[in-house]
């Protein structure tokens, strides 16, 4: 007989935890430079973010990606073709603690203009660039890549994430595709409301909610667990998420229906695959450093760190590739333990479907 779920475990969100920060944000165009201190051993994270476009076109181009500390010594982060025909580079220079924007037009001298990324004196830390009407912007990614913009904007922020690198969330992440079916998650980091006794038969399900909720939330989300003796842990009609960051569609929070937006926890998207049918999940930034990498905490907020897959039945080769994702990210990987999915038949989501409510 199934256990009620007791709200102090809040079995809450595979997974909840804390959000990260980071800062206000200004127009590349607005503020002069001041002191300045060398920024090469912090991190520069760029997240971009396309406009929506008209129903039935392609979804908008979001994502983010970082660059190391010392590797953007002179890095040129994204180019715009502007309306009247001059071109303009975005140059991080961590030497400087500088965005160099130099502009180009036909028949004029180039303008140069350098503007602070933090450092003694200097107010913002954030930097955007917001692409207008008639404007395309190429965004340059770490891998030879690029990404072209028709709208939307660019935003760059230097940060220091103490000794535990910046993660980096899925690119171009489409959160429609992504909550389409359910998972099943085959590691999860043990946290205060998901103890390993409960590591058998785990699932998520997400739902997309017809109206937003009284605080904010767009998406219903339930899941599943139980112990070794069959005792059931239903979350039900509990939990709501929403997506927190207008740039990157892959990070989210959840919370329980009745608590404001303000204190959910994080919910990231870090790796996700369709066709290979897999997801990895972080309960936001890791800032614990250990031996073998870095961890997140093991509390409600701020926790966790979950393997899933589309399909139930576990492939090793699969969750060992996601393994991988997460060792590169710089997880430490001890944390993960195993999820039974052999002997689950006649458990899940249709035997005892909640009523949807707001």
């Amino acid at each position: 007989m199934a256990r009620p779920l007791i709200l102090g475990a809040l079995l809450a969100a595979l997974p909840i935890a804390s959000s990260m920060r980071l800062g206000a944000q200004s127009e590349l165009s607005g503020n002069a430079t001041a002191g300045r201190r060398d920024l090469c051993d912090d991190w520069l994270l760029i997240e971009y973010r396309e406009e929506p476009k008209e129903q039935g076109h392609a979804m908008p181009r979001r994502g983010s990606f970082r660059l190391a500390a010392n590797e953007w010594a002179n890095r040129i982060i994204a180019t715009k073709s502007l309306a009247n025909g001059c071109e303009k580079e975005y140059t991080a220079v961590c030497g400087e603690s500088s965005l160099r924007v130099t502009e180009s037009c036909p028949s004029k001298v180039d303008k140069k203009e350098t503007r602070c990324l933090g450092g003694f004196g200097c107010l913002f830390y954030t930097r955007k660039t917001t692409i207008g009407e008639g404007e395309e912007a190429t965004v340059l990614l770490p891998d030879s890549q690029s990404v072209r913009l028709m709208s939307g904007s660019v935003k760059i922020v230097a940060m220091n994430a103490g000794k535990c690198p910046p993660v980096q969330t899925q690119r171009d992440f489409n959160l429609m595709r992504y909550i389409a079916e359910p998972w099943y998650i085959q590691q999860q980091m043990e946290i205060n409301y998901l103890p390993k006794a409960w590591n058998y038969c785990v699932m998520a399900r997400y739902e997309m909610m017809h109206k937003n909720s009284f605080w904010g939330y767009t998406l219903r989300v339930r899941n599943l667990a139980r112990e070794a003796d069959g005792t059931r842990h239903d979350s039900s009609d509990l939990l709501r998420a929403y997506s927190t960051d207008e740039y990157d569609a892959a990070r989210l929070a959840v919370a329980p229906f009745f608590i404001p937006k303000a204190l959910s926890g994080d919910y990231w998207v870090l790796a996700y695959n369709e066709e290979e049918g897999y997801a990895l999940i972080s309960g936001g930034q890791p800032t614990e450093p250990t031996a073998e990498g870095c961890r997140s905490g093991t509390g409600t907020n701020g926790a966790g760190l979950w393997i899933f897959t589309r399909a139930q039945q576990r492939n090793e080769a699969l969750v060992q590739k996601v393994r991988g994702i997460a060792k590169l990210q710089g997880f430490d990987l001890s944390v993960l333990n195993d999820v039974d999915q052999s002997k689950c038949e006649g458990f899940g989501f249709d035997d005892a479907a909640p009523a949807a409510s707001n």
